[in-house]
């Protein structure tokens, strides 16, 4: 068939179909709890619980798609995938990756395995996933790295901390690289090299964090300070969450 012929048939052929509507949950994965004995080193529990997660991520990713915003994975809330040199398909590492499916709760024996998979007591587990369920992997690196910065991020800082509360309301702050303490509360403003400002409240020995950023740290810093409303762990994390000490 020639291209002037396959063209003419755009006014016979029927319509392209409506775009599908996606069901309203992902589909459960098929059960592995059968009467053969896996092979050595296959684990049908485990198994299970990454191909729910892929379906889950699957549906999220399409419902976002067909509704004309960006995917999930886009964003960096949302990931997961092969691994390949130590990054995810989606770009995330191994230990990023361990923290996104231990954000979603899985049971004990899974979240175990996924701390002692990357090297973090349970404690630190808990804290990675109350700062990725605010923010995903950004807010997981403010949690888990340092960063000092340059000349210029700093002067821009200090200038919106100078501008961000009237005269005489400034909280008073001590700065360690970019975090700064206050000095008469149980409250820590965290800097992102994105400049935006991360709210953290301590509990036991170290901090947590306990809202998303803000482009305001004064807002951040309210949020640090204020119990509940946007200091409350999101999606009903648990609220024993221990973090990482300074």
């Amino acid at each position: 068939m020639s291209a002037a012929e396959a063209y003419a048939l755009r006014d016979i052929l029927p319509p392209l179909p409506a775009v599908p509507v996606p069901d309203a949950a992902p589909g459960e994965p098929p059960a592995l709890d059968t009467e053969t004995d896996p092979e050595p080193g296959v684990e049908p529990a485990a198994l299970e619980f990454l191909a729910a997660d892929a379906a889950a991520r699957a549906h999220r990713l399409l419902t976002e798609l067909l509704a004309g915003r960006p995917a999930g994975a886009a964003k960096g809330l949302s990931s997961g995938g092969l691994s390949v040199g130590g990054l995810s398909a989606w770009g995330l590492s191994v230990g990023e990756d361990a923290v996104r499916l231990a954000a979603g709760r899985p049971p004990a024996w899974v979240a175990g395995r996924l701390a002692s998979g990357t090297g973090r007591s349970r404690a630190e587990l808990d804290a990675a996933t109350r700062a990725w369920r605010w923010g995903g992997a950004a807010a997981l690196a403010v949690l888990e790295e340092s960063w000092t910065p340059d000349e210029a991020a700093l002067a821009v800082a200090e200038a919106r901390l100078a501008g961000a509360w009237e005269d005489g309301e400034a909280p008073e702050l001590i700065r360690s690289g970019a975090r700064w303490t206050a000095v008469d509360a149980r409250a820590q403003l965290r800097l992102g090299e994105d400049g935006r400002w991360w709210p953290y409240r301590r509990a036991g020995g170290g901090w947590i964090p306990v809202g998303p950023a803000d482009r305001d740290p004064a807002a951040a810093f309210t949020a640090a300070t204020v119990e509940g409303d946007r200091g409350e762990d999101p999606e009903g994390a648990d609220s024993g969450s221990r973090s990482l000490s300074e």
